[in-house]
């Protein structure tokens, strides 16, 4: 089922990750996929440009509400997650969980620039590190962060709470009107 939609897609105009999101999510409106069907589908095509949009709607459309993914360094994973727990073993690309909406993903390994940009609400609980820009633009949910995160972390927050165990980058809180940003224990 998974691959004759993710052949369509293929084969259709996508401009950008809206674009490409909004197509997945109508060949998947319907779906009956699993956990295991969403991961055949990475180990298959992980280094695909849009794999990671295709597997958000795919999680997004999965009978399921809690899923495991693992991540295999794709971009746009968990892209505008809603109403789904997602537990992802390896490191993610960058934009995990951008734009998400509700739902929870645990992440046992690290991610990449932009984790949580532009979030509204849930949670992204990250056992290792992040990359730069991470809870830039965030307006509501929580991201914690045990490991370390790169530079301009919560720039232009404007709600919600992020945590990070231990050091960020230059530029961290830049810009921020709103929410909660709190480094190695010291609020910002």
């Amino acid at each position: 089922m998974l691959d004759l939609a993710y052949g369509k897609f293929l084969a259709m105009e996508k401009d950008d990750e809206e674009a490409a999101f909004s197509i997945a999510a109508r060949l998947l409106e319907n779906g009956t996929h699993t956990s295991d069907d969403i991961n055949q589908i990475l180990d298959k095509h992980h280094k695909d440009p849009f794999i990671g949009v295709f597997v958000s709607a795919a999680i997004n459309a999965c009978k399921s509400t809690h899923i495991n993914v693992h991540a295999k360094g794709v971009d746009y994973l968990c892209y505008r997650l809603d109403l789904r727990e997602v537990s992802v073993t390896g490191n993610a690309g960058k934009y995990l969980g951008y734009e998400m909406i509700s739902g929870a993903i645990n992440i046992k390994g690290s991610s990449g620039d932009r984790t949580g940009a532009r979030m509204r609400g849930g949670k992204i609980l990250i056992d290792g590190d992040a990359g730069d820009l991470a809870g830039n633009r965030m307006e509501g949910g929580e991201i914690e962060i045990h490991g370390k995160a790169g530079i301009w972390v919560g720039a232009y927050m404007s709600g919600g709470k992020m945590t990070i165990g231990k050091e960020a980058g230059k530029g961290a809180g830049e810009g921020k009107n709103g929410g909660e940003l709190i480094i190695a224990g010291r609020q910002i």
